[in-house]
């Protein structure tokens, strides 16, 4: 999974604020898509966070290989 252009998270943020208007929900799926699209951003955080920390685990993995 590849981090979002800008393009792409200008489109995300879009839709976010489409989803609400003003504090009033457009229609009834408005809520469920807002709090849809948050666990996505959610989700697409925690994915960065684990692509990081298993990159810093590649690292020792490769120094331990080389010491044995």
């Amino acid at each position: 999974m590849r981090a979002l252009s800008r393009e792409e998270q200008a489109l995300f943020d879009e839709m976010k604020e489409r989803c609400l208007a003003r504090g009033q929900y457009k229609d009834e799926k408005a809520k469920d898509k807002f709090k849809m699209l948050c666990h996505l951003e959610d989700f697409m955080i925690q994915y960065w966070e684990l692509q990081q920390q298993n990159q810093k685990y590649k690292e020792v993995m490769n120094k331990l290989k080389e010491i044995i």
